[in-house]
C-alpha cells in the first residue's frame, strides 16, 4: 500500500497501484560467442516508477549530443543499391536509409528512422539522382576504401534542373569539440565551372560547402574551395595553391571543424593528401578559415547546378560522390569502420535499473 502521509487516495495519486511485469536480459557478444549476463523479471506496483524505469532504458535514444557521437559512413553499397537505382523523395522503403552510424550513437545500431536520403524536403530536388557502378576509390596511404557503387547527380540531362539530395545526421546536432569529415568526389562534365559541392546544414541553413563554386555572384574557376554560410563571394575561401576539380579525377577531401563556444568556428580541409595514416602525415592544410559562425550541424547535402544563362554563362554539371563520412577522430573518417555498440553500456544500464528498483521498492508498497 502507499506509505505517503495521510494515506488518502489524493495523497497517493502519483503512486496508484499498477502491476507491471518488466522482463529484461543483457547479453555480451565476444568473438562470435555470446554470454548471458543476467535475465529475469520484476513485478512493479508503481505506475509512476514503471515509467521511470522504461525512461532509464530508452532516454539515450532521444538524447542529442553536442559533440559528435561515434561516426557515420555512407558507401552507397551495392548490396542495397543496384546499378542505376534512382533516389526518390520521401522514400517509403528503408533502402535509402543506408550506410552505418546514422543514429544518435554513431554506431552500427539501426539507423535513425528520420535519416534516409530524400526525407528532408527542403534539401531535395531533381530526378537524375542514381547509384552508379563502379564506386570511387583513393590511392592515399592508410585510406580505407569502400565497396559498392557511388551517388551520381546529373543536371546535364535535357529537361532537368539542379540535382541534390540530403539526409539528417542520424538525429545528432553537432556543435562542440572537434568534428572530422571526408568524402570522395569527381566531375563527369568536361571543362565545367558550375557549382558541384557537398554542403553541411543547420536545419535548412547552409553553413559551409566543399567543392567547386560557379554562380553569377562568384566563382572558384573550376577549383576546389570552401564556401561559408552560402555567402558568395564574401564566404568564398580562395586557397593559396588551388587544385582544379578536372574531369574524371577522383578527389579525396578530408575536413576538420574546431567548434568554438565563444566565437567563430575553424574549418580546414585537405585535398588529395598522399598519406592519411595520421593527421600530421596528411601534410599542409589546403584551405581554412575561422571567420564564420556555424551554429551547429544537423544535415548534409550533395549538389550539382543546372544551366545558368548568364551573364556569366555556366553549363550544367554531372558529378559523383562516395564514401561520405563523419566522426570525432581523424581515423574515424579515413581508416576505421563505424564502431559497434559498447556491451558494457548495456550492463551498466541494467545494473543501474536494478539499484533503482531496490531503492524504490519500499516506496511502492
Amino acid at each position: 500500500m502507499c506509505t505517503k502521509p495521510g494515506n488518502t487516495k489524493e495523497a497517493c495519486a502519483p503512486f496508484w497501484p499498477a502491476i507491471i511485469r518488466l522482463e529484461f536480459s543483457v547479453t555480451i557478444h565476444t568473438d562470435g560467442a555470446s554470454m548471458s549476463v543476467m535475465r529475469g523479471f520484476w513485478t512493479v506496483r508503481c505506475a509512476a516508477f514503471a515509467v521511470a524505469i522504461v525512461g532509464a532504458f530508452y532516454s539515450t535514444q532521444t538524447t542529442f549530443a553536442s559533440v559528435i557521437s561515434g561516426s557515420m559512413q555512407e558507401p552507397f553499397a551495392d548490396q542495397l543499391y543496384t546499378n542505376g537505382y534512382t533516389f526518390v523523395n520521401t522514400p517509403v522503403s528503408p533502402i535509402q536509409n543506408s550506410g552505418q552510424g546514422w543514429n544518435v550513437n554513431g554506431t552500427t545500431d539501426v539507423n535513425n528512422s528520420g535519416s534516409p536520403w530524400g526525407t528532408v524536403t527542403a534539401l531535395n530536388s531533381g530526378t537524375a539522382r542514381t547509384a552508379t557502378s563502379p564506386g570511387l576509390t583513393s590511392t592515399a596511404i592508410g585510406y580505407l576504401n569502400g565497396t559498392g557503387n557511388k551517388l551520381t547527380l546529373d543536371a546535364t540531362i535535357s529537361g532537368t534542373t539542379g540535382q541534390n539530395i540530403g539526409r539528417t545526421l542520424g538525429g545528432q546536432s553537432i556543435d562542440s569539440g572537434i568534428t572530422y569529415f571526408s568524402l570522395l568526389m569527381s566531375r563527369n562534365s568536361v571543362d565545367n565551372f558550375r557549382t558541384q559541392n557537398i554542403a553541411f546544414f543547420n536545419d535548412t541553413n547552409e553553413r559551409f560547402a566543399v567543392g567547386q563554386i560557379g554562380a553569377a555572384a562568384g566563382t572558384s574557376g573550376g577549383n576546389i574551395t570552401l564556401l561559408m554560410n552560402n555567402s558568395n563571394p564574401a564566404g568564398l575561401i580562395v586557397p593559396a595553391n588551388p587544385i582544379a576539380m578536372g574531369n574524371g579525377i577522383t578527389h579525396l577531401i578530408v575536413g576538420r571543424i574546431d567548434w568554438n563556444a565563444a566565437g567563430n568556428e575553424t574549418v580546414a580541409i585537405w585535398v588529395d593528401p598522399a598519406n592519411v595514416t595520421t593527421e600530421a602525415a596528411a601534410g599542409a592544410v589546403y584551405a581554412s578559415t575561422n571567420g564564420f559562425e556555424l551554429t551547429n550541424l544537423t544535415r548534409v547535402r550533395p549538389f550539382v547546378g543546372a544551366n545558368v544563362t548568364g551573364p556569366p554563362v555556366f553549363s550544367a554539371v554531372s558529378g559523383n560522390y562516395d564514401e561520405i563520412r563523419l566522426g570525432g577522430t581523424w581515423e574515424s573518417v579515413t581508416s576505421q569502420p563505424v564502431p559497434v555498440p559498447e556491451p558494457a553500456t548495456l550492463v551498466i544500464a541494467a545494473i543501474g535499473v536494478v539499484g533503482l528498483i531496490t531503492g524504490r521498492r519500499r516506496a511502492c508498497r
